[in-house]
């Protein structure tokens, strides 16, 4: 009876599953090493769950199955000396899995799309190095233990150092994307030209003693203006686009990691964005985030460079002996033909994936500038055919979220009951209302004028002496309000800043309802940035400073829906215009909750409908929550906006960094021209 309780699979099924496990967990293990390079790159333009739960399981499953399959491994090494006759011969079969051990560690070593899931996984690169200590030595010791002297076994030796190199190059990129080796590699050591030169001091002693008058002099480093050649009218030239990218990741970068810039940077940026149309604006800083992207998730630090190549090309190449080898290695009869379908696909795929990686690599932004900063011409147009290849650099879209829509729950969840015993139907039903638009090229347009006009009345300022630094970081609507000449509305965004962007979000959406939304470009910009703040509010509070805003956004949805319960589902936004703001104010406070603002975002938006000039009021409005989104931008840290790279990419990091750009943020150190000394004979 015991025995029948514990005997859960028949003798004959368990039999069957003790010869195949292996070649099931080193199957599985290939197949996620194919998901991983064919989707691993993919999540920064496609900004879906789908994508990122596949990735995610991917990524965690790879090392758990491949640390599995080295495991089975080594418990059959038992087994690898046949007993039945007196020359205890080898057996076959565990001797060929012994060498599948190494591809194991070329499992290990994942793919060049994708090395760290988060920017957490780079932080973590002490535990990769520790299991690259004890997988290797994991592999070594089945080296030793399957040694026969065999051809096979010799083969084994090339395979381990490429799976080596490959588990050792991901550990690397993820210790050199590491926060602190980021933050040490990008700061930058200034001499103090107040300690004087000591080739200057030697050249005044030299000079004095030949009887020479030496006067020192004290002349001012002057900054040189950027290049004219890159700029066609308006625009960049094709040529040139990619380098100048390149070239301001290299200043800019350093704000990923919280550090601060020069003003002579600033003025360089300026320059630049300056001379530029929006689209190439955009254009220049999509580029940037695509280089700061590869930088943190993938191996483009070790790839493109001499040693990464090396090593490549070492890798490869051994892997490429290898299976020669091996196909002509006479002692192929002796393996059963799955175990050597198995051990020739893992060759040929290893060197299949490679083969993909070289390619990828090939057609990237970041070959193409090596190939111009080498003038490789020929090289160059090679690379820049292969469009097929080249992806979009992000996801050139921004999330939408409507309060009202969700209280009215037109989509609900499937399931609900079930669902509800797991606590997570909250969560799928915010997640279900969540929409996608690609990003209007007017909006950037627009945007990006807006912020150029800021930057020429910041210049102004500075010129009389009258700018304050700080207050374009402090101004969240309130500044917008008062240049309309509407004082009157400044309580709305003198709250709490959380209650002030649920305040505008309704009183921004009544109105549009309420409102022909024909020929209303401004309409259009103020729902669309009104449901993106709403977004990063709901299901990004990290990108926002410190609030009650998951607060505000649960009472406020419970009152909404009372006032549903009582007035009904048609014409909400009429209703809700009529009974908050008709009569006495105090109409609400049956269905008023704690931290609900549904009654002051009615008072908002009758404030709003009374202002009779339409196109005033959409550019006010259009206005407002332009300098709430920048002022969201510059509050989040830099590493939130590193974090947002890998699910496709926020709209407002690149806002962020185009305000950087335009030196419109406090991340410049104010400093003093630069004195250089210089030596007058007479």
């Amino acid at each position: 009876m015991r025995r029948s309780i514990i005997e859960v699979f028949p003798p004959r099924l368990r039999k069957l599953w003790s010869e195949w496990q292996l070649r099931v967990v080193v199957l599985i293990s290939l197949i996620l090493q194919i998901v991983l390079i064919i989707f691993g790159n993919r999540r920064k333009y496609i900004a879906r769950t789908w994508i990122k739960f596949v990735v995610w399981s991917a990524y965690l499953a790879a090392d758990s199955v491949a640390t599995i399959a080295l495991g089975v491994i080594s418990s059959n090494l038992g087994d690898i000396y046949n007993d039945d006759d007196q020359d205890s011969s080898v057996n076959a079969a565990v001797e060929l899995y012994a060498f599948w051990a190494p591809f194991l560690l070329f499992h290990l070593g994942g793919p060049d799309t994708i090395t760290a899931y988060s920017l957490e996984d780079n932080d973590l690169w002490l535990r990769h190095f520790l299991g690259l200590f004890v997988q290797a030595l994991g592999t070594f010791y089945i080296l030793l233990m399957a040694w026969t002297s065999s051809c096979l076994s010799i083969l084994t030796i090339p395979m381990f150092f490429a799976g080596l190199i490959k588990y050792g190059e991901r550990t690397w990129v993820l210790r050199s994307a590491s926060s602190d080796q980021l933050r040490d590699s990008m700061r930058v050591t200034r001499s103090d030209p107040s300690l004087g030169n000591s080739n200057l001091i030697e050249e005044y002693n030299l000079r004095d003693a030949e009887g020479y008058n030496v006067i020192p002099n004290r002349v001012i480093e002057v900054q040189f203006p950027v290049d004219s050649v890159l700029f066609e009218g308006d625009s960049i030239s094709k040529d040139s686009e990619l380098l100048t990218a390149y070239g301001l990741f290299q200043i800019f970068k350093c704000l990923f990691v919280d550090l601060i810039l020069g003003t002579r940077d600033r003025d360089t940026s300026q320059t630049i964005f300056r001379s530029i149309s929006s689209e190439n604006a955009f254009k220049l800083i999509e580029m940037e985030c695509g280089f700061m992207y590869d930088l943190l998730h993938t191996k483009a630090m070790l790839v493109y460079n001499p040693w990464g190549f090396g090593l490549r090309f070492v890798s490869f190449a051994l892997t490429c002996i290898v299976l020669v080898l091996f196909s002509l290695a006479a002692e192929k009869q002796h393996y059963s033909k799955i175990d050597l379908s198995i051990t020739f696909l893992l060759l040929v795929a290893a060197i299949f994936l490679e083969i993909c990686a070289t390619l990828m690599s090939f057609s990237s932004d970041w070959m193409i500038v090596w190939l111009s900063m080498h003038n490789k011409t020929s090289v160059l147009q090679a690379s820049t055919s292969l469009q097929l290849l080249r992806n979009p650099r992000w996801s050139n879209s921004m999330a939408q979220y409507s309060l009202l829509g969700f209280t009215l729950k037109e989509k609900p969840v499937v399931c609900h009951k079930m669902l509800n015993r797991f606590s997570i139907v909250e969560e799928l039903e915010r997640r279900r209302y969540i929409t996608r638009v690609e990003i209007p090229i007017t909006l950037k347009e627009w945007i990006f004028d807006r912020l150029k006009e800021k930057l020429k009345k910041m210049q102004k300022e500075m010129e009389s002496a009258t700018y304050n630094p700080g207050a374009l970081n402090i101004a969240r609507g309130n500044n917008v309000l008062q240049d309309y000449g509407h004082g009157e509305l400044k309580w709305s965004t003198e709250v709490e800043f959380d209650q002030s962007i649920f305040i505008w979000h309704i009183a921004t959406e009544i109105c549009c309802n309420l409102e022909d939304s024909s020929n209303q470009s401004k309409m259009e910009m103020s729902k669309l940035m009104s449901q993106y703040m709403l977004y990063l509010v709901v299901m990004k509070p990290s990108m926002l400073p410190v609030g009650i805003g998951q607060f505000v956004f649960e009472d406020t949805c419970a009152e909404a829906m009372k006032f549903y319960s009582t007035n009904g589902k048609t014409d909400v936004h009429g209703n809700l215009l009529v009974q908050y703001t008709t009569g006495t104010q105090l109409l609400g406070d049956r269905y008023r909750s704690k931290k609900s603002v549904l009654s002051d975002a009615c008072r908002l938006a009758r404030g709003l409908t009374d202002i009779s000039d339409k196109e005033e009021k959409w550019s006010m409005i259009a206005d407002v929550w332009l300098e709430i989104l920048a002022y969201v931008a510059n509050q989040s840290t830099g590493r939130k906006h590193a974090e947002q790279l890998r699910g496709g990419g926020e709209f407002i990091t690149h806002v962020w960094l185009l305000l950087a750009h335009l030196g419109l943020t406090q991340h410049f150190q104010i400093s003093q021209p630069r004195a250089v000394a210089r030596l007058i004979l007479r």
